[in-house]
C-alpha cells in the first residue's frame, strides 16, 4: 500500500522522556539556550514597542501634536498588530515558529531604526506624522508574528508539566523590556534626544535577529535534518512543506466553542487595561507630577513584574503536579490578576502623592503578571497542535483592544481631561473579563 505523503519521522532514543504534544523536545542544555533566546527576543520586542510611549512627550512637542494625534500615533501600532496575529499563528503552525519569529525580527528591527531618519517635510501626500504612523503600523504588523510563533515553539518543545513556568518566564521578557527601555531609554532620551532611543534599540534588535538566525535556527535545522538509522529504516522529521500539506486548522471548531470566545473576550479586556497603562502611563506621571524623575515612573511600575512572573509560573506548575485541574489553575490566576489589577486602578484615583501613585501602578502591574498563568498559556492547553493559530486569534483581540483603548483614552483626555474616568473604565473592563473567563473558560482540549 502506498501513500501520497511520505512518512518522515525523527526518532530519538529518549523519545519517551522527551515526547511532547506535537513535536520532539529539546535536550536540557539546548532548551536552556532557547529559553534565554526567546526571553531576550521578547525583551527587545517590548523595548522597541515602548520607545514611542517613552518618547511621546518629546515627539509630541517637536511636532506640535495634540492628545488625539498622540493617541492615533500610539494606536497605529495595533492597526498592524491585530491582523498579524492570526496570520502569524497560521504561518508558525505551518512552517515553524522558529523561522517566522526570526524573519519578523529583521523587519521590526529595521523599522525601529528607521523612525529617526524619516523625512521632516511632506513627501508627496504624506506628512511627517503620517510617515511615523505608517512606520508604527508596519512595526506592529511584523511584531504581531512574534507571540504566535513563541506559542508554537513552546507547545511543540516543552512538556505540560513545565509549560506554565517557562511560558511565564519567556512572556515576562515583555515587561522586563519595558523596564529596560524605561531605564536605559530614559538616559538616552535625556542625554541625546528621542532620536537616539530608536537608533540604539534598532541596532540591538538587529543583532538579536542575526544571532537568532545563524546561531540557533540554522544549526537546529541542520540537526533535525540528520538521518537516524533505526534497523533498516531511516526516518527524519517532517519538513516544513510536508507540515504545511498535512495541517488543517479546525476553524469551525474554534468558531463554535464558547470557551474560545471566552478566551478571546478575556484577552481583549486585559489587553485594553494593559495597553492603556503601557501607552499613557509616562504622560500621566509627567502631567500629574511634573518635575519627577523620568526613570522613576518609567522603571518602578514594572520592577516587580519579572519576579512575580517567575513565582506564579512555579506555583501554577506545582499546583498542577499536586493534582489541581489545569482549568482551575488557569481560572484562579486569571481572576486574581484581573480583579486585583482593577482594585489598584481604582485606588490610584485616590493617590495624592507621587509615591502613592507609583505604588498603585507597581501593584497593578505585578498582579498583571499573575495572568501569565492564565489566558496566555491556555491556547497551548486547548489545542497543542494549533496553539500558534489559537493564540493568534486570542491575541488579535488583545491588539484590537490596543486600538480601541488608546483612541478612547486620547479622546477622553482631549474632551474632558479626566484621568479618573480612564482608570475607572480600566477597572470595569478588567472585572468583566475576569467574570467571563471564570464562567466559560476551560483548559480542556477543543481541537
Amino acid at each position: 500500500m502506498t501513500t501520497s505523503v511520505p512518512i518522515r519521522l525523527k526518532i530519538d532514543m529518549d523519545s519517551e522522556r522527551r515526547k511532547g504534544d506535537t513535536g520532539i523536545q529539546w535536550p536540557e542544555e539546548q532548551r536552556k539556550l532557547w529559553i534565554v533566546a526567546m526571553f531576550c527576543g521578547t525583551l527587545l520586542l517590548y523595548a522597541a514597542r515602548s520607545a514611542v510611549p517613552l518618547c511621546m512627550a518629546a515627539m509630541s512637542s517637536d511636532m506640535n501634536w495634540d492628545k488625539e494625534i498622540d493617541g492615533a500615533v500610539m494606536s497605529a501600532f495595533f492597526w498592524g498588530y491585530m491582523p498579524a496575529q492570526i496570520v502569524g499563528g497560521y504561518l508558525s503552525d505551518k512552517y515553524g515558529g522558529e523561522v517566522i519569529l526570526g524573519s519578523a525580527a529583521v523587519v521590526w528591527s529595521v523599522l525601529t531604526l528607521a523612525v529617526p531618519f524619516l523625512p521632516v517635510s511632506p513627501v508627496l501626500f504624506l506628512s511627517p506624522t503620517m510617515m511615523i504612523i505608517a512606520a508604527r503600523m508596519f512595526t506592529g504588523l511584523s511584531q504581531g508574528l512574534h507571540y504566535p510563533s513563541l506559542t508554537n515553539i513552546i507547545a511543540k518543545r516543552i512538556p505540560i508539566k513545565d509549560r506554565t513556568f517557562l511560558t511565564s518566564t519567556i512572556f515576562a521578557g515583555g515587561p522586563v523590556g519595558t523596564l529596560f527601555m524605561g531605564s536605559v531609554g530614559s538616559i538616552f532620551l535625556s542625554q541625546f534626544g528621542w532620536h537616539s532611543v530608536f537608533i540604539f534599540h534598532g541596532l540591538m534588535a538587529l543583532l538579536f535577529a542575526f544571532l537568532w538566525r545563524f546561531y540557533l535556527v540554522l544549526p537546529d535545522q541542520l540537526q533535525r535534518r540528520q538521518q537516524f538509522a533505526f534497523g533498516n529504516i531511516k526516518m527524519v522529521e517532517a519538513s516544513g512543506a510536508e507540515r504545511a500539506h498535512l495541517l488543517s486548522v479546525p476553524w469551525g471548531t474554534f468558531a463554535r466553542h464558547k470557551a474560545v470566545w471566552a478566551l478571546v473576550f478575556t484577552h481583549f479586556c486585559q489587553g485594553c487595561a494593559f495597553w492603556n497603562v503601557f501607552a499613557w502611563l509616562p504622560m500621566y506621571f509627567e502631567e500629574h507630577f511634573p518635575g519627577s524623575k523620568k526613570w522613576l515612573f518609567n522603571v518602578l511600575p514594572w520592577l516587580l513584574y519579572f519576579p512575580m512572573a517567575l513565582f506564579v509560573g512555579r506555583l501554577a506548575d506545582y499546583m498542577i503536579r499536586q493534582g489541581s485541574s489545569v482549568t482551575f489553575v488557569r481560572k484562579f490566576f486569571q481572576t486574581l490578576s484581573m480583579c486585583g489589577g482593577a482594585f489598584f486602578m481604582l485606588l490610584i484615583n485616590k493617590s495624592h502623592t507621587f509615591g502613592q501613585a507609583v505604588f498603585c501602578m507597581m501593584m497593578a502591574m505585578s498582579l498583571n503578571a499573575l495572568g501569565n498563568a492564565g489566558s496566555p498559556v491556555t491556547p497551548q492547553d486547548m489545542s497543542p497542535k494549533f496553539a500558534g493559530t489559537l493564540f493568534g486569534i486570542m491575541n488579535s483581540a488583545g491588539a484590537l483592544s490596543g486600538i480601541v483603548g488608546t483612541l478612547i483614552t486620547g479622546h477622553m483626555l482631549e474632551i474632558a481631561y479626566s484621568w479618573d474616568d480612564v482608570f475607572i473604565l480600566n477597572a470595569v473592563v478588567l472585572v468583566l473579563g475576569a467574570f467571563v473567563f471564570a464562567i466559560f473558560g476551560t483548559a480542556k482540549k477543543v481541537g
